[in-house]
């Protein structure tokens, strides 16, 4: 993502991700893997943590990190809402408690990351 879209979506006062503009674009890295075993389901989570740990350490002492974690990306033990900061995260749990106070989307939405209470 690029400073120009960070900076016109802070304009438009909808940058609800928190992002803010930085040193350069923004990117995003997305990891993809298959295997056929349902056995190796453990050894390849380790695996991909470890990778991701690894990447992000990298990225840390570059000073190239960024909290930000694309929500259609986020492996199952990250929590890519926190990131978006505290202001952002009560305005969400504002709109949620307006438009879904029975927490139907919620409850119908199984697995996947849920707007922290």
């Amino acid at each position: 993502m690029s400073n120009g879209m960070i900076c016109a979506s802070d304009k438009k006062g909808v940058n609800v991700l928190g992002l803010k503009p930085a040193g350069g674009p923004l990117m995003v890295v997305r990891y993809t893997f298959t295997w056929m075993r349902l056995e190796d389901d453990d050894k390849v989570h380790a695996a991909i943590d470890k990778l991701v740990s690894t990447s992000t350490g990298i990225a840390e002492s570059q000073n190239r990190f960024d909290q930000y974690i694309y929500l259609n990306y986020a492996g199952s033990v990250q929590k890519p809402i926190e990131p978006y900061g505290s202001a952002q995260v009560e305005f969400l749990q504002k709109v949620k408690t307006k438009y879904d106070p029975d927490r139907v989307f919620e409850k119908l939405s199984w697995g996947a990351f849920k707007i922290p209470s």
